[in-house]
């Protein structure tokens, strides 16, 4: 064998051992409650009624659904890790109110939900989940028993939202002690 195949051969040898041999994918799913938490498959309106007793309609938009993936780099990685994001928008065009409302798996398989009305974030404590299932809660503020919900809160705590399944958002206080309650 002379000089030139026997370089043409390392040369193939080298390039076809830079693949991957072993692709891995880590596949972040929202779990079928996390999922229910936006429930809109299409654009909704719904009604509201503040603490001034009148009642105001708003639109939810059909839910946007994404799967994500969090490989960035230009390296050649055999990882891809796959998160799932579902998220949809409650609009109050009389009163020129909009909130951004979003449910989504981040890397570690770990449960996110939050809002946001483009100037204040609204969260669930920081406690880490794979399922926010886990952090239901009951409340009872202005009147009104909310069960089986999710607490969102600004992040100075003078505001919050309250979410529940199947239904989307129910119920945000403002800072000035105002609410909007979802009419039944």
């Amino acid at each position: 064998m002379n000089l030139r195949n026997l370089l043409f051969l390392l040369a193939l040898t080298m390039l076809s051992g830079c693949g991957c041999s072993d692709d891995v994918t880590l596949d972040y799913q929202l779990t079928d409650f996390e999922k229910s938490l936006i429930p809109f498959d299409s654009d909704t309106e719904v009604e509201f009624i503040t603490d001034g007793q009148v009642i105001i309609k708003a639109l939810n938009t059909a839910k946007t659904i994404e799967i994500m993936d969090l490989n960035f780099s230009d390296d050649e990685s055999c990882m891809s890790t796959l998160i799932e994001i579902h998220e949809n928008e409650l609009i109050f065009e009389n009163e020129g109110k909009q909130f951004g409302y979003r449910v989504a798996k981040n890397h570690g398989n770990i449960s996110n939900i939050g809002a946001t009305d483009g100037i204040i974030s609204y969260c669930a404590e920081e406690t880490t989940t794979e399922n926010l299932e886990e952090r239901l809660t009951n409340i009872l503020t202005d009147g009104f028993e909310f069960n089986n919900v999710i607490v969102l809160n600004s992040i100075d705590n003078s505001t919050f939202i309250v979410c529940k399944a199947n239904r989307g958002i129910e119920f945000i206080k403002n800072s000035d002690g105002s609410y909007l309650k979802r009419v039944e």
